[in-house]
C-alpha cells in the first residue's frame, strides 16, 4: 500500500517514448437517497486529463498523471459535499513507488489523501465543498516502475453499486441532514484513460 504521504522524487526516465495526454469524458451511473428512497441522478459526466508515456523499457520508472477537470455544482439543490472519493484502475503489474498530489482549489481545508493497493488507486478529498462553486480536485501523480513485459493501463474504478467509482455525502439546500451520492462509471460507455506498452524503447 502506497500513501500520498510518499512525494515523488524526480521524472521520467529519459528513454521513455513521449508521454501522451488525453483528455477522456466518463459517464456515470449515479443515485442518491431522497425522502429514504434510492433516486437516480442522470447524465453525470466529468472530464480527466490523463498523461502516460506510450512506451517504456522493462524496470523503467515512469509516471502516470491524472488531472480531474474542474466542476461546478447545483446551487439551488446541492448545500454542501465532503469525503469525495474518485476510484482509478491501473492495470499491467507495474510496481507502485509513490503518490503525489497537487494543486485542487475550493475543496475545504482538510489534507486530501490517497492510497494505492492492488492496482485500486482510491483519492479522497474530506471537504467541505459548498454547493454553487467551481472546485478542483488535485492531480494525482502516480511513478511506478514497469514490469518485465505487457501493457500497463489507467483507467476509471468501480463496476457497480456496490463496487464505487465516485461516490460522496452530500446535502441538499433545505435539509442539514448528510446523504450518499453514489456512482459507478457507465458500463455502456468503458473507457480506458492511457495505455503504456513494456518493450525495449
Amino acid at each position: 500500500m502506497v500513501a500520498a504521504t510518499v512525494v515523488a522524487v524526480g521524472a521520467t526516465v529519459a528513454g521513455a517514448v513521449p508521454a501522451q495526454a488525453a483528455t477522456t469524458t466518463v459517464a456515470f451511473n449515479c443515485r442518491t437517497v431522497e425522502n429514504g428512497t434510492w433516486v437516480p441522478i442522470n447524465g453525470h459526466k466529468r472530464l480527466y486529463d490523463v498523461t502516460a508515456p506510450a512506451a517504456v523499457a522493462p524496470g523503467e520508472v515512469f509516471e502516470i498523471v491524472i488531472d480531474p477537470a474542474p466542476t461546478t455544482t447545483n446551487a439551488t439543490y446541492l448545500k454542501a459535499m465532503k469525503d469525495v472519493t474518485t476510484v482509478y484502475q491501473l492495470g499491467g503489474g507495474a510496481h507502485p513507488l509513490s503518490i503525489r498530489l497537487t494543486g485542487g482549489s475550493n475543496i475545504g481545508t482538510a489534507p486530501t489523501w490517497a492510497v494505492l493497493y492492488g492496482g485500486r488507486l482510491t483519492v479522497t478529498t474530506p471537504g467541505p465543498i459548498i454547493g454553487g462553486q467551481t472546485y478542483d480536485l488535485p492531480t494525482v501523480t502516480v511513478k511506478l516502475i514497469a514490469p518485465n513485459k505487457g501493457t500497463v493501463t489507467s483507467a476509471p474504478g468501480g463496476t457497480s453499486f456496490s463496487d464505487l467509482g465516485f461516490h460522496f455525502q452530500r446535502q441538499v439546500v433545505g435539509d442539514d441532514a448528510w446523504g450518499p451520492g453514489q456512482c459507478y462509471p457507465d458500463p455502456t460507455q468503458l473507457v480506458t484513460f492511457t495505455t503504456t506498452a513494456v518493450r525495449r524503447v
